[in-house]
């Protein structure tokens, strides 16, 4: 399981989202997923990879707050709260937020420095690259590339038709005697 996962009692389908908490599509992307993932309770594993602009200073330490508070299990609250803060972000900003969250805020700032946080980002930026992810958000349905603006109207539908085709059997029945496959459902062998 992927330590970014936001598990809703999924079973097999997984939605990933290479993002940015600078990112003003993220953050508006953010209020289709907050709509469309409970349709989907028990069926989807929801992850969130890190893929800050290279050059934003804000992203990074964005990132890099977010990965502090999985040390003091507050993740989820803090991705929330880091796509929803106003923009500049800072240091004080930080502290404000971990605060708010009831986290020991001088663990969390000690953690800000540790560099296995910068790895583990720096590891979903490396994987992003390698599917070729170029911007952010870029949303992976499965194995699926989504494309495109992805409103609630239209990822619910992507989704539930992934999960519909992922659970069901590929094979109907194997009749080993004369070798033939039947395939499920097509009614054609």
């Amino acid at each position: 399981m992927p330590n970014q996962a936001l598990i809703r009692n999924a079973q097999t389908v997984e939605l990933i989202e290479y993002g940015d908490f600078s990112c003003q599509r993220c953050r508006e992307f953010q209020k289709v997923l907050t709509a469309v993932l409970p349709l989907f309770d028990g069926e989807i594993v929801y992850t969130f990879r890190h893929f800050p602009a290279p050059t934003d200073t804000s992203a990074l330490l964005m990132a890099m707050v977010a990965e502090a508070a999985r040390r003091q299990e507050r993740y989820w609250a803090m991705h929330n709260a880091l796509l929803v803060h106003m923009l500049p972000f800072s240091m004080r900003a930080a502290s404000t937020l971990a605060l708010q969250l009831g986290m020991d805020t001088e663990i969390f700032l000690d953690d800000l420095h540790d560099e296995t946080l910068k790895q583990r980002i720096w590891s979903d930026i490396g994987q992003g690259h390698s599917v070729d992810v170029a911007g952010t958000p870029t949303l992976f349905l499965g194995t699926r590339h989504l494309h495109g603006r992805l409103t609630q109207a239209r990822l619910a539908p992507l989704i539930r038709h992934y999960i519909d085709r992922s659970a069901a059997p590929v094979v109907g029945t194997v009749d080993q005697a004369n070798g033939r496959i039947y395939w499920s459902g097509t009614g054609r062998n």
